[in-house]
């Protein structure tokens, strides 16, 4: 977070710099995070760090913040997407190169 702005009379100032103009539909984005920035607390003499309060956790995952997104959603996953998650990918990798050799090779 230091490179990203500096202290001015014990107040954290931002100081952005992009690398490029922003487009129309960009400008709103930019101006909330300008909104979220300004609502950190940046202490003098604290060391930068990041904090996951995402799930109950301190340890960020990929599973925490997917159950974070969906938690407000019902989501029954199919059947097929159930056995696509639980095959190994030996058998699909197999399956593939099957394919491709019944397709490419032996018509070929």
């Amino acid at each position: 977070m230091s490179e990203l702005g500096s202290w001015s009379n014990g107040s954290w100032v931002w100081q952005l710099a992009w690398r490029r103009s922003f487009f129309d539909w960009e400008k709103s984005l930019a101006d909330q995070l300008s909104t979220i920035l300004l609502e950190a607390r940046m202490v003098p003499g604290e060391a930068d760090c990041w904090i996951w309060k995402g799930g109950g956790l301190q340890t960020f995952s990929v599973n925490s913040a997917y159950n974070l997104v969906r938690k407000d959603k019902e989501v029954v996953p199919s059947p097929v997407f159930c056995m696509l998650w639980e095959c190994k990918t030996v058998p699909l990798l197999g399956l593939w190169l099957g394919g491709y050799w019944k397709t490419n090779l032996l018509t070929g």
